[in-house]
């Protein structure tokens, strides 16, 4: 969605104040912003650590590229 854009000049669009879902593309970029600004490397680092540490399930073979 264009309109979400950083760099968006409002009023650029000629539907923006009747587009029903704006509003909703809004509130989805907030969001994920919000969450992109709180993770850090080092907690993406950790996660993966976490990941490999754990036992693949029985049965399941696992598949490297």
């Amino acid at each position: 969605m264009e309109c979400v854009s950083h760099d968006y000049v409002s009023g650029s669009c000629l539907r923006e104040g009747e587009c029903a879902s704006r509003g909703l593309w809004l509130k989805l970029k907030r969001s994920i912003d919000a969450v992109l600004s709180q993770t850090t490397i080092a907690e993406l680092v950790a996660d993966h650590a976490l990941m490999e540490s754990m036992a693949p399930v029985a049965g399941i073979q696992e598949i490297r590229a």
